[in-house]
């Protein structure tokens, strides 16, 4: 009997194990689908309803990753590798073994070697270097020639200043020049004791209207004029064009040129000691001059100094009834910077 019951407990107790299996495997089936399913596709964020939507902090963890859209990799091209190019240095990079120097020659048509850019050549001429300088000058001038000027005035002394552009050829050893510069020069008269006759009416500052004649002695005589001139200079030792040039040079040239402007005498009556009479007139002439300059490069430019020598013929009519026309020799120191 006992033996009876105990086998019907034991199958009542395996019926209850396999039923509580079945209800097991009846709730997670479907959830083990699901991921099987789903395991092959990208991951798409659940439905959030109107409240989660507003406020996302408060999203659960895994609904909050969900929306957070991983960064796409765009894909990377393979490289395609370029046909050797032979290396071509820039124009001003070009220089002569021996001295370091541009080459000549290797500018494109119309452009030179800029000192102010190591890279690149600037449009400055079609044949050369177009360089620019200025200058000061100054100097004894003497009064020669046989005329009144030098019975009645001393040998002076000029100053001047001016501006020249230099137009080097493609060799930048010869360059043609402009010149435009200004220049005041002062001689001392001799005075009464070289008196000169002098047409009253002729004389600022006379009291006398008439056609007599006053004797005059000469104070002085002032000549401010501008001047013009065109030349050509060689460089000795080299080329001459800044950015070029050597560290040190020579260089001679020779310019012909005008002259325009004013002159004035100042007169000492020799009856009236103390007085003074004044005559002014328009003043030309024309010039021929050469130099030689010795020359040093600083870089973006280059310092000269030199000598300079002139001979002008000046048309004037400050002494009435005389000779007044002005021959001198002008001898002269120059300095100067080019750039």
């Amino acid at each position: 009997m006992r033996a009876i019951q105990s086998v019907e407990m034991g199958h009542s107790m395996a019926a209850k194990r396999d039923l509580l299996a079945a209800v097991v495997l009846g709730l997670f089936a479907p959830w083990a689908s699901a991921q099987h399913f789903n395991a092959g596709r990208p991951l798409v964020a659940p439905a959030l309803t109107p409240m989660q939507a507003s406020e996302p902090s408060k999203l659960p963890a895994p609904q909050l990753s969900a929306l957070v859209a991983l960064p796409t990799v765009p894909d990377t091209p393979t490289p395609q590798a370029l046909p050797p190019q032979a290396y071509s240095p820039p124009i001003d990079m070009l220089t002569t073994p021996a001295t370091g120097l541009p080459m000549q020659g290797q500018y494109p048509p119309g452009t030179v070697y800029s000192p102010y850019s190591r890279n690149a050549n600037l449009p400055m001429g079609g044949n050369g270097p177009v360089n620019y300088e200025t200058y000061i000058r100054t100097g004894p001038s003497i009064l020669a020639g046989n005329n009144t000027w030098t019975d009645t005035a001393k040998s002076g002394w000029y100053s001047g200043a001016g501006f020249r552009t230099l137009l080097f050829n493609s060799a930048s050893d010869a360059a043609w020049v402009i010149d435009l510069g200004v220049s005041y020069t002062r001689n001392d008269g001799r005075g009464v004791n070289s008196p000169l006759d002098i047409q009253s009416n002729q004389l600022k500052g006379s009291s006398v209207d008439d056609t007599s004649f006053t004797a005059l002695g000469i104070r002085g005589l002032s000549r401010t004029t501008f001047n013009f001139a065109l030349g050509r200079d060689w460089f000795l030792n080299g080329p001459g064009s800044v950015g070029q040039e050597p560290f040190g040079n020579w260089r001679a040239g020779a310019d012909i040129g005008g002259r325009y402007g004013t002159a004035s005498v100042d007169f000492e009556p020799v009856n009236e000691p103390g007085g003074y009479r004044r005559l002014q007139d328009v003043v030309h002439g024309v010039f021929i001059g050469s130099h030689l300059n010795w020359e040093r490069s600083f870089g973006n430019f280059n310092f000269f100094a030199g000598v300079r020598g002139e001979w002008g013929y000046t048309w004037t009519n400050l002494l009435p009834t005389n000779a007044a026309d002005i021959i001198d020799v002008n001898l002269l120191m120059s300095l100067g910077f080019r750039f």
